[in-house]
């Protein structure tokens, strides 16, 4: 067990639990948090910044029974106020590959992250199906230093993954960055394949062959919309196309849209102009509210020769993102 051998060099108690590494009972009694578990830590500028564990079949039985997939690294909270207040979930897997300039694939599971670094592609993963809205303003300022983003998410019989890939590529698109959506095929009768899967069987160069076939939100609605028979649903998809062509600032790729767009979408070119001027005005109403919801925090100082910015949450200056 890591905690006895650790005691066993003399180390502080006190301070092996402020690590998150270990789990205090209410009886005083202390445990390892990872047990039976394979551990992916989170590299941050060279250095181990957070841990995740994945179950695996030597965990233990109570470990099966819970059921929970991946363990993550306890952080500092009412319940676990041992844990250093240094020790914070606020990292992607796979950030040190993100080099300004260079494309940038995001995938849902660390495993999934994990073999596209070795198939030496930049990835990051929020270790879920989509980021939660705190991270939005962090995956923003990283898809904005990257070149093309792609997202491949699991393709799978529930649609989760699918789900989540148009959720991300949804949020990016509002703020700017157009992402394109690499589809996995999925052989018949299997219910799902996730990229760690795929690059195994099939070997990174295969991937790489679906990238060029990766499609944009706008291409994938253009695509429903000369496939959909039904006039409700039509109305819809509409929409949707315009919603997402009024987000976009670039007046060049909008007039060129002009040109095309309103056969593509089924509408005379003046109802064309007409709607998308209304949707527009609304848009940029949205837009606003939207960027200050999330806005990252402007506030920076350099502390022990790092940029920091302000964490309004912890009252404290933190490292930013930098690359």
């Amino acid at each position: 067990m890591l905690w006895s051998s650790l005691l066993e060099q003399n180390i502080d108690p006190v301070d092996l639990l402020k690590t998150g590494l270990f789990r205090k009972h209410e009886s005083g009694n202390v445990e390892d948090l990872f047990q039976g578990r394979f551990i992916f830590p989170y590299i941050r500028h060279g250095r181990t910044a957070y841990f995740i564990g994945r179950i695996t079949d030597e965990s233990p039985a109570w470990e099966q029974e819970r059921k929970m997939k991946y363990c993550k690294l306890l952080v500092h909270s009412e319940k676990y106020d041992y844990v250093s207040d240094q020790v914070e979930n606020r990292y992607f897997y796979g950030e040190d590959s993100v080099k300004r300039g260079s494309d940038l694939l995001i995938t849902e599971g660390v495993a999934d992250c994990l073999s596209a670094l070795q198939a030496g592609l930049a990835c990051v993963s929020p270790g879920t199906v989509q980021f939660a809205e705190r991270d939005h303003a962090k995956i923003l300022e990283l898809a904005q230093r990257a070149g093309t983003v792609y997202i491949c998410n699991d393709n799978e019989a529930s649609n989760a993954g699918g789900k989540g890939t148009l959720a991300t590529a949804r949020m990016l698109w509002k703020h700017g960055k157009v992402a394109r959506l690499v589809e996995l095929p999925r052989p018949e009768g299997v219910d799902k394949i996730d990229l760690n899967d795929f690059l195994i069987a099939q070997g990174p160069e295969a991937f790489k062959a679906l990238l060029p076939k990766a499609k944009t939100l706008l291409d994938l609605t253009v695509d429903q919309i000369a496939q959909c028979e039904d006039d409700d649903q039509l109305i819809v998809l509409q929409q949707e196309a315009l919603d997402l062509i009024a987000q976009v600032e670039n007046r060049l790729q909008r007039e060129r849209w002009r040109g095309t767009m309103p056969k593509r979408l089924g509408l005379s070119k003046s109802a064309y102009d007409s709607i998308l001027g209304e949707v527009a005005d609304s848009a940029q109403d949205d837009a606003q509210a939207q960027e200050s919801a999330i806005q990252a925090p402007e506030q920076y100082k350099v502390v022990n020769g790092a940029i920091c910015m302000w964490n309004s949450d912890s009252g404290l200056y933190r490292e930013s993102v930098s690359y």
